[in-house]
Parts: structure tokens; C-alpha cells; sequence
């Protein structure tokens, strides 16, 4: 029997977090951001560290590599055959199943759990093939190693849809007083479709993750509703000429945060999948950023000085 592919999928997913998450707080249209929540990542990764160089029944396999097996970590002969977990695996045998015909067999193709190919079922079988490789090898294993080897061959880029300047729709005029019109409806587009209550996306994704509670990525359908409303909204609304490259930067970043966010949401369905977008999110929550910064600059260049009474103020202030 091989690992349970959630398991494994969900134990990568919490792994690459508390190695790697970053908080990054964009301001969605309000006028100051509550607080983020934090995680102590210090304690996170020592905790990381202790769990994957633990082998308390000492039969040769680590307390994660069980998880992957499901074996018991306090039992060093788990199917009681009279060989350790360890051994059998090094031997190219499956320790959860009594000898003598329990040779392990990972050329077949793995599936979701639903029965459907995904990225976390494509990625389980070739992970599971890398730790055997790793581990009959007799090297010393690093499950970072493997999970980076992993993801570099068998989990593609998750691609969100990328705008034109043809899809845009211009302005006719372009002076001082369409430029203002232009940055209040913007303003009021980003104000009027943010949620009122805002979570940091990450922050949810790594708390649905670690304690399996899929009640958690209901927080993420607002935020992507949001997003959603936001980019029907910002692909319809006239813009002037001089705002238009601008405009498509701050559309397609836009773009890409969404399709990210949606991948975070499928952690349950496509954890691997979920890995991959939280990945990308970083990048993508970082032009979205920049793309914001630019249009800020962008009106400033201009010499339009929005008020705090117009929906234009948004744009005063850098993220």
C-alpha cells in the first residue's frame, strides 16, 4: 500500500509554510489596515526541525518517513514480520505489509483521491519515487531536498489569464480633469468591492493547512470574489491613453493574485496545487505592489491631487 497522498501532500504543504511564509499586507481600498495576526516562526521551524530528525521507535525510519508509510512510529516491526520498518524499506519491501510478498511496486500512476489526475497526485508519485531512490541509496535523507527536487519536475507554473492593451477600453479624452475622473472611479472600484473584514490570504491558507479544518478557506471566498469584481470592473471602465500601460500592469497583477488565491483555496482537493500558488503568490502579491506604486506616481506625474473627500485619495499614499 503506498502513503496516503493527503498526508503526504498536506505534511509538504506545512513544511514549505513554516519554512518560508511571508506576510505581505496590500491595502484593498481601506483606509487603514487592521492588524495581521503573525505566526512565530522561530518556534515553527524548531518544531520542524525536531519532527523530521525524530526516529522514536529507532528502526531506521524518521518519524515523517512513518507518515509517508503509515506505520506506526512506536513500533520498530509495524506488520510484525520480524523485520524492521527500516530494513524492509531499505530492501525495497513495503513495511506495512507482512513478507513474504510485499515487494514495493511505485511504477503505476497515482490518482486523487476522488480518482481524478492533479498536480498532488502527479507530485506524490514522483516524490515517493525520489525518497526511495534517497532512501535504498543509503545517503543521508533531507525531505527539503526531495520535495524541491520534486517540485522542479513535476509541478507546472500555475498560469493565470494575462491582458492586452487591445482589451482595454480607451479613453477618448485624456486631460486633467478626465485623469481625475479616471483615478476616482478606480479609487471607487477598489473601496466599493473590498471586503470590510481582511485576513491576509496567507495566513489563512497556512491555518486551513495545519489544522485541516476546511471551514478556514471560507474566508478565502470573499477575497476572491473581490478580486473577481475588481477585474470585471477594471477591464470595462474607460482609461485615459497616458494611463493605460500602467493600467494593464495593475489588471494582469490583479490577474495573478486571483489565480493564486483560487489555488490556495484547493488545498484540500490539490494541496501540491495550493504549494505551487502560495509560491507564486509571494511574486505576484509583490508586482501587484509595484503596480499599485506605479499608478500612484503615475497621477503625481500628472498633477492630480486627489482630496480626502474623493475616492482618488486611495491613490496618494504608496502601499
Amino acid at each position: 500500500m503506498k502513503p496516503s497522498k493527503k498526508i503526504v501532500a498536506l505534511l509538504i504543504v506545512a513544511l514549505a509554510l513554516v519554512a518560508s511564509l511571508s506576510i505581505l499586507a496590500l491595502k484593498r481600498g481601506a483606509k487603514s489596515a487592521p492588524a495581521e495576526p503573525t505566526i512565530d516562526l522561530v518556534s515553527a521551524t524548531e518544531t520542524r526541525e525536531a519532527f523530521t530528525e525524530t526516529d522514536s521507535d529507532n528502526d531506521g525510519l524518521k518519524d515523517w518517513e512513518e507518515i509517508l508509510w503509515q506505520t506506526s512510529s512506536q513500533n520498530r516491526d509495524t506488520d510484525r514480520d520480524g523485520t524492521s520498518d527500516g530494513e524492509e524499506v531499505a530492501a525495497g519491501r513495503n513495511p506495512s505489509v507482512a513478507g513474504p510478498n510485499d515487494t514495493l511496486n511505485i511504477s503505476a500512476p497515482t490518482e486523487s483521491e476522488t480518482g481524478v489526475k492533479t498536480d498532488t497526485s502527479e507530485f506524490s508519485r514522483t516524490f515517493f519515487g525520489n525518497y526511495l531512490k534517497a532512501k535504498q541509496s543509503g545517503k543521508s535523507l533531507n525531505p527539503d531536498a526531495i520535495i524541491e527536487a520534486t517540485l522542479e519536475t513535476s509541478v507546472p507554473s500555475i498560469e493565470a489569464k494575462i491582458y492586452t492593451l487591445a482589451q482595454l477600453k480607451t479613453s477618448q479624452v485624456d486631460n486633467a480633469e478626465s485623469i481625475r475622473a479616471y483615478g476616482n472611479l478606480l479609487g471607487k472600484i477598489m473601496i466599493e468591492n473590498s471586503p470590510k473584514q481582511l485576513e491576509n490570504e496567507l495566513i489563512i491558507a497556512y491555518r486551513a493547512a495545519t489544522t485541516e479544518n476546511k471551514d478556514e478557506l471560507k474566508k478565502l471566498e470573499p477575497i476572491i470574489e473581490a478580486y473577481r469584481k475588481i477585474l470585471d470592473e477594471l477591464i470595462k471602465m474607460p482609461v485615459p491613453k497616458s494611463a493605460l500601460s500602467y493600467h494593464l500592469l495593475f489588471v494582469n497583477s490583479i490577474s495573478q493574485v486571483t489565480t493564486t488565491i483560487e489555488g490556495m483555496n484547493m488545498v484540500f482537493v490539490d494541496p501540491v496545487r495550493a504549494l505551487v500558488s502560495i509560491g507564486q503568490y509571494l511574486e505576484h502579491a509583490q508586482a501587484l505592489a509595484n503596480s499599485y506604486a506605479g499608478l500612484v506616481g503615475y497621477f503625481k506625474n500628472q498633477n492630480v491631487i486627489f482630496t480626502q473627500q474623493e475616492h482618488g485619495y486611495l491613490w496618494s499614499n504608496t502601499i
